[in-house]
């Protein structure tokens, strides 16, 4: 990365779902994701205390659709993570997440019974070297109602993310 490069603060993001009901299931779905992720540093967390590793708290706003058969479902899920980015030579560029919120859909699928759900997510990526102001990245995201509305059955998401700052 450019020579006193930061992660950045603001994010725009465009993923392509490869949808799963279960793994191993036979109710697969195809959609996309678009959202933006706001970040800031944290002077409190600290990953193992090495100042080449900035960590940032994220908060998102996302609308993934998912489709299948002509039959599609809408949902907004806004979030709150952890994101760290490593900056030294091994591991320039590269980060990690994680984080959790509320997920907000139009209609119910097979997978998803409720239209109020909890969305958890945990991914990796890298910004691209000769244009840091791009990124790339994989992220899987588990959609369910917590058990508030039996059958807690579940949506899964995997997403492989294209991202640029603004």
């Amino acid at each position: 990365m450019p020579e006193g490069w930061k992660p950045p603060t603001r994010i725009a993001e465009l993923s392509f779902d490869h949808e799963f009901a279960r793994l191993g299931g036979r109710e697969l779905r195809w959609g996309g994701t678009a959202g933006v992720q706001w970040a800031r540093g944290s002077k409190h967390l600290s990953f193992r205390g090495r100042p080449d590793i900035v960590a940032q708290q994220t908060a998102a706003v996302r609308v993934s659709s998912t489709w299948k058969d002509g039959v599609g479902v809408n949902i907004l899920m806004l979030q709150l993570g952890l994101r760290f980015t490593g900056l030294g030579a091994s591991m320039n560029g590269w980060y990690i997440e994680a984080g959790s919120g509320i997920a907000v859909s139009d209609g119910t699928t097979f997978d998803m019974n409720s239209t109020f759900n909890f969305a958890s997510y945990i991914g990796f990526g890298f910004w691209v070297r000769d244009l840091p102001d791009f990124m790339f990245g994989f992220r899987i995201v588990h959609i369910s109602n917590g058990n508030t509305d039996p059958p807690n059955r579940s949506m899964n998401l995997f997403q492989t993310i294209i991202g640029f700052t603004f």
